[in-house]
């Protein structure tokens, strides 16, 4: 894992050896700033649209709740970065941990996994730990996932940089492009075929491209909407269990804001 996620720790290193009077700057590290002091609560639904997994020739549409709120900046509970607490949270970094969720693979929705007859792979609860980086143009998401039940073995990790467009006062997206590595244990849960084809080390998965749009409606309605192309990476197309190298992921949702 160390060599994963070692872009993002240097970037950070640098990042703090770059501030002015850095002793001052955080001497309070673990206080929210104050323009990141939110509390808000936006509570909906959404239609996702995915496949089954990245590589399945088949997908999935399924209702799921759609809920993004903070209290004080501190306490969080948001799409694609679960829920837990914002250890540090200001104008540079915010340093979170947490719990999340991370997909299975239901071979009962999986042409290939039927055929092949490989085993179901239950949904997981994951502990995450996630790191956000500012910049001027926008931020740098590195989030780390180990499951804690379900199925899935190993860990997964996300380095994302994401920016954002507002085209008009109501209308904000925020595109972006997204990497994503799984160690030895998870790449063979999803892509080995016992005795023919099985992978070694940890690596690179997929790429993605993706944009997340939030148009408001009026003050308390807002239509949320992602989608997301991925692909994977070309060393999985020879497995049996991958007859798809790419999938598209869409959400389109209505949420009130409480607020």
């Amino acid at each position: 894992m160390r060599h994963l996620i070692t872009p993002s720790l240097i970037a950070l290193a640098g990042l703090c050896l770059s501030l002015p009077a850095q002793g001052q700057v955080l001497e309070n590290i673990f206080t929210v700033d104050e323009d990141k002091a939110e509390t808000y609560l936006d509570v909906g639904g959404a239609i996702l649209y995915r496949p089954g997994y990245l590589g399945s020739e088949d997908n999935v549409t399924q209702f799921i709740p759609y809920i993004d709120g903070e209290y004080k900046g501190r306490w969080y509970l948001k799409p694609g970065q679960g829920a837990g607490i914002n250890v540090v949270n200001n104008k540079y970094i915010r340093l979170s941990g947490g719990v999340n969720y991370l997909f299975g693979r239901d071979s009962s929705e999986n042409g290939a996994a039927q055929r092949l007859r490989v085993r179901d792979l239950e949904d997981s609860i994951t502990a995450a730990a996630s790191l956000r980086i500012n910049t001027a143009i926008g931020v740098i998401d590195t989030q780390v996932q180990v499951p804690v039940t379900g199925d899935l073995e190993g860990y997964r990790v996300d380095i994302a940089g994401i920016t954002q467009w507002d085209p008009t006062p109501k209308l904000r997206i925020n595109p972006g492009v997204r990497f994503t590595f799984m160690d030895e244990d998870m790449i063979n849960q999803f892509y080995a075929i016992s005795k023919f084809i099985t992978y070694e080390g940890d690596g690179l998965t997929s790429i993605s491209a993706f944009a997340a749009g939030y148009y408001d409606v009026s003050e308390k309605w807002q239509i949320v909407g992602l989608v997301d192309y991925a692909v994977l990476a070309d060393v999985f197309t020879s497995s049996l269990l991958a007859p798809e190298d790419d999938g598209v992921t869409a959400t389109l949702g209505l949420a009130y804001k409480f607020r």
